[in-house]
This record gives structure tokens, C-alpha cells and sequence, in this order.
């Protein structure tokens, strides 16, 4: 539809059959969608090295159907389909699943939203959905740990991160 010669364009009738439309799923109530934003709810970014490490850390670690499930529930959340969350998206997501009595939309953008730019990306998502108290995950952060600690010493210096995470090169 992004095409400025109409003849070129397709017609609307074809892009509400478009697969990304079609496809789409509805946000619901069921338990997995809500302990996933509820933990969503619940994260804080602490710093951008911490969001950094932990993004790395999902996109070279999380299977398959996890990440299914993930990008389900964020593009349940996405209603316009614009590839991010925004603050409207997310009071509405928070009204489908009964969250606004336990969190505050404001706050979730101040944690979730790492670059601050007032949208929720992917991969932001992800990280905060993440429930990283589970065995399997923890053993996740132990592998990446341990491909990190390229010394062997238990510990990881910031030279370590930074020839590990992408993207780490400059924070302080």
C-alpha cells in the first residue's frame, strides 16, 4: 500500500487479506499471556548495559517456540501493526487482561522503553517479558556467562562485555 503510483498499489480489500492481517491473533486472558505481562509489568531496565546484555543474551539463547509465543503476545499488543508498542496499545492491552489496577502505564513505558524514544520495540519486549527466575533461563545466563568469561577467572571485566554484546562499545 506504501506505493505512490496507485496503479502499482495494492487495493485495500487485498491488504486486509494480507497474511500479517490475517494471521494477526487477539489479545486474550489466558494464563500464559498473563504472567508474561504481568512480568512485563514488573521489569526495570536498570541501565542500558544490563537491557544490551540481556538482548544478546535472548537472541542467541531462546528456542524456537518461546520465541513464538513472545512475538504472538507483542503482536497481539501492536494493534496498528507498526512493529512497536505505544502508550495507547499498551492502556488497551493493560484494559483486556484487567492489569490496571496492578500497574501503571506510565511506569511500564519509564522501565520497558530502554532508548526512551516512547514506544516499546521488540526487543525490548522480550527482555522484559522474559521470566529470568526459571531453571531453564538461569542456566541460559550460566552458558552465557561462560562463553563471556573468555579469562576463565569467574568474573567478566567490561572488556570481556564489550568483545561479547554488540553494541556496548561506548556506555559507561
Amino acid at each position: 500500500m506504501l506505493n505512490f503510483n496507485y496503479k502499482k498499489r495494492i487495493t485495500a480489500a487485498e491488504a486486509l487479506n494480507h497474511p500479517w492481517i490475517v494471521n494477526r491473533e487477539s489479545l486474550s486472558k489466558s494464563s500464559g499471556n498473563e504472567e508474561v505481562l504481568a512480568r512485563f509489568a514488573r521489569f526495570q531496565a536498570k541501565s542500558i548495559i544490563k537491557a544490551s546484555i540481556l538482548t544478546y543474551i535472548i537472541s542467541q539463547f531462546t528456542d524456537i517456540a518461546e520465541e513464538k509465543e513472545y512475538i504472538k503476545i507483542f503482536k497481539s499488543l501492536d494493534s496498528n501493526n507498526d512493529g512497536v508498542i505505544n502508550k495507547a496499545e499498551l492502556i488497551e492491552g493493560c484494559k483486556i487482561l484487567a492489569l490496571e489496577d496492578i500497574v501503571e502505564v506510565e511506569e511500564i513505558l519509564k522501565n520497558c522503553d530502554i532508548d526512551q524514544n516512547g514506544y516499546i520495540e521488540y526487543s525490548e519486549f522480550i527482555v522484559a517479558a522474559t521470566n529470568w527466575n526459571t531453571a531453564a533461563q538461569v542456566r541460559k545466563l550460566k552458558k552465557a556467562f561462560e562463553v563471556y568469561d573468555t579469562s576463565g577467572d569467574g568474573q567478566l571485566s567490561f572488556n570481556e562485555l564489550k568483545a561479547a554484546v554488540p553494541g556496548i562499545e561506548n556506555s559507561e
